[in-house]
Formats: C-alpha cells, sequence, structure tokens
C-alpha cells in the first residue's frame, strides 16, 4: 500500500480553523516586544489545593512570582513550559514545602497557604521561548 503525501486531516486550512489565535513568527515578537498572550487567569481551589488556571496563545514558558509587602523583595516560587491552550497548575503540600524554604518562611503550611494568597502579591509572567520577550500578568 502506498503512504498518502498529503492529507485532507493534515492541511493548514484545518489547523488554523481548529485553532483560530495566530502564532505571532518569532521576529515580529522580537521587534514589537508582544510575547504570547495569556487569557482566562484565575486562582481556583481544587480538592483543597490552590491551583492557577489559564490559557496561552502558544507554548510558552510560565513563572510565578510572589511579592513579599513588607520588604518587596520578588520571589520566583515556580517555572515550565505549558502548551497552547487550557492549563492548571495545582499547589501541593510538596510544592508548598519547597515554597517555604525558598521563602524562608517557618510557620506550618495552612499559614503558609494563606500568606502567599492572600497577603503577597502574585504575577504570573510569560516568555516566549525563542526570543525571551515577556508580560506580567498581576493576579487580583
Amino acid at each position: 500500500m502506498e503512504e498518502l503525501a498529503w492529507k485532507v486531516g493534515d492541511s493548514q486550512f484545518l489547523f488554523f480553523l481548529e485553532n483560530p489565535e495566530p502564532i505571532v513568527p518569532p521576529v515580529i515578537k522580537k521587534v514589537t516586544g508582544n510575547p504570547p498572550r495569556l487569557s482566562s487567569l484565575r486562582l481556583d481551589l481544587q480538592e483543597g489545593y490552590p491551583c492557577f488556571c489559564f490559557h496561552p496563545s502558544e507554548i510558552s514558558m510560565v513563572k510565578w512570582h510572589v511579592i513579599d509587602p513588607s520588604s518587596d523583595i520578588m520571589y520566583i516560587l515556580f517555572s515550565d513550559y505549558f502548551t497552547k491552550g487550557d492549563n492548571t497548575l495545582v499547589i501541593t503540600d510538596a510544592d508548598l514545602e519547597n515554597i517555604r524554604i525558598r521563602i524562608g518562611y517557618e510557620g506550618d503550611l495552612e499559614s503558609l497557604k494563606k500568606l502567599v494568597f492572600e497577603s503577597y502579591a502574585n504575577v504570573i509572567e510569560v516568555v516566549d521561548m525563542m526570543t525571551g520577550v515577556s508580560k506580567s500578568y498581576p493576579l487580583e
């Protein structure tokens, strides 16, 4: 049996119908300074754990920063790559333990959750993988 060189299901036309958000070429991002977009950003609870829900316009690095209001020190608590579309980042007890070490907190995990999500300013930064262009989104 011969292999097909092209299939209707793999056409660019269908790809763009299924993925209506345009992907901006890296050279244009670099010149304009426009990184991938982030939409639907919210903080929810999932089975008692805080979770960030967000929708990047394309594959990008997403960083979570918090700012201590008493000292204005910014901590990067998480950094990883996420795909285009709906994503969820759940903050587990193991993650909270790492956060406790990173910021030098000495209380229990429940009070740490309240501190980080109620007292600290939370900022999500989206970084384009190819150009390094980034944009920050404060979480209110």
